[in-house]
């Protein structure tokens, strides 16, 4: 677990180090492209999110499950971070990707806790 905070640690800490410049004339179409993926991965993500919904009861995660996945979609970059800034939309792309991720696995770890429990009994 201390290795995954001191990569998170150096991943945040260097990520101001990451600067791109777009002109040109194929700078549009990379805007372009960058804001159809921060859509598509918000789309992936609230996907992923609602089919861990299922899981949930299961996994004895009925408190912070829904808390946890809710505040990840809403907080997805694809609702709300612009392509149209100087970097081409590198940015929105980078940090959909990565709340994408979260989101994954956020459910990974409610449909690992759901497949060591039994069913309930109904």
């Amino acid at each position: 677990m201390k290795h995954l905070a001191r990569w998170w640690a150096f991943v945040l800490a260097s990520a101001p180090a990451f600067v791109f410049a777009c002109e040109g004339e194929e700078a549009m179409a990379h805007i372009e492209r960058s804001e159809q993926l921060g859509w598509m991965l918000l789309g992936v993500s609230c996907m992923i999110a609602l089919i861990s919904q299922r899981f949930v009861e299961r996994a004895r995660a009925k408190k912070w499950a829904p808390i946890v996945l809710g505040a990840l979609v809403l907080t997805h970059p694809g609702w709300w971070m612009t392509a149209r800034g100087g970097d081409c939309g590198q940015e929105r792309l980078w940090t959909s990707i990565s709340a994408t991720a979260a989101i994954v696995l956020a459910a990974a770890v409610i449909l690992v806790r759901a497949l060591r429990r039994p069913a309930p009994a109904s």
